[in-house]
């Protein structure tokens, strides 16, 4: 039976592998590095120990630096795209950190936010999809939404029908639609607990044609998810909880898949 050797997988840091029997899953296959999966957010601390990065782009500075102008120390939100992309794709069996449900997929970061814009939005979130569809994604994770809708999103993402969309549900203990996770052929994904019951922030179907598609683990069991996130040494793992880290594990799993 295959366990892997990273070094925080281990008792309640994996409570959320041990809600979907992810070891049970490792043992068929524990990915592949052919397969890329994008996480478009305000920012990704690439140099991370623990990312395996394959391409990267920031939309919103014009650059390919997609670092957060800030670690976590010093603002902790501008950590939160590095947190869902090593949720989706830290890399399995190397002896340090956590283990993605990903495995050995490779990541695509996609830096939507300036250095100088408030890190708690995603201000070019159609430009971060379009580069990432354009550059080799399989796979596209987006922890980011409000409830007004686009149709020039809608026709991007039908336009890429071999690529696998995810999109965070919200956490507003709301019915309300929110985009991009409610677009047609988009997976929109809320969260559960460790008891695998709804998360009590995340949003849900209330009406037809139903919008969330999925649950994924989420919410602040042990006080969430354990991932990495932007120090000075690079090296470094907190916790977080919300349908922001739903969505990445997801994208995680389509990446095995």
């Amino acid at each position: 039976t295959f366990i892997p050797n990273d070094s925080n997988h281990f008792g309640v840091n994996k409570w959320y592998h041990t809600l979907v029997n992810s070891e049970d899953a490792w043992d068929i296959d524990i990915g592949n590095e052919n397969i890329k999966i994008a996480v478009i957010d305000n920012a990704i601390a690439t140099n991370h120990y623990d990312l395996n990065v394959f391409k990267q782009i920031d939309i919103a500075d014009n650059d390919s630096d997609t670092t957060p102008p800030q670690t976590y120390q010093e603002n902790q939100s501008w950590s939160h795209g590095t947190h869902c992309a090593g949720l989706a794709t830290a890399e399995i069996n190397n002896a340090i950190g956590i283990a993605s449900l990903g495995g050995n997929t490779e990541l695509i970061a996609v830096k939507a936010t300036g250095d100088s814009q408030n890190p708690s939005n995603t201000y070019y979130g159609y430009s971060g999809i379009q580069w990432a569809c354009e550059n080799g994604a399989n796979v596209i994770s987006m922890s980011f939404g409000s409830e007004n809708s686009s149709n020039a999103t809608q026709n991007l993402i039908n336009n890429y029908p071999e690529i696998v969309f995810l999109g965070a549900a919200g956490n507003d203990n709301s019915g309300n639609r929110n985009y991009p996770a409610a677009y047609n052929n988009v997976i929109g994904v809320g969260s559960v607990d460790f008891s695998d019951l709804k998360s009590d922030f995340s949003n849900y179907n209330d009406s037809f044609p139903y919008w969330v598609d999925i649950a994924s683990p989420g919410g602040f069991s042990y006080g969430g998810l354990l991932s990495t996130v932007y120090t000075n040494d690079l090296n470094s793992y907190e916790r977080a909880g919300g349908t922001s880290m739903a969505t990445p594990f997801a994208a995680g799993l389509v990446g095995l898949m």
